[in-house]
């Protein structure tokens, strides 16, 4: 199973959700989402390139609030907006993202 395919299937919970869908590829980089519950999502960042790379997440181009709360590898507490993320070559990155 590919790097993305178990992300995806990582965050979709017990038979909610189908598995996320793509939202956004920018170049290299893509976004994924699934919604979890009516107030909750996951997000995965992927790097399909060779080089490093910046994916700017912007809630409204998604269709999140412009504030939520994230969850990274610890909490990053409410964001406004949106952020950048850096990816190496290959990578991928994974968020909860609360209402």
């Amino acid at each position: 199973m590919g790097v993305l395919a178990l992300v995806l299937v990582m965050l979709a919970p017990c038979g909610l959700g189908d598995g996320g869908k793509r939202a956004r590829v920018d170049g290299d980089g893509e976004i994924w989402v699934e919604a979890v519950s009516k107030d909750e999502w996951g997000l995965a960042l992927v790097n399909r390139g060779e080089k490093t790379i910046s994916l700017d997440v912007v809630w409204t181009e998604l269709g999140l609030p412009v504030r939520v709360r994230v969850w990274g590898k610890k909490p990053w507490g409410v964001v406004h907006g949106g952020f950048a993320e850096k990816l190496a070559p290959g990578a991928c990155a994974v968020f909860r993202v609360k209402r």
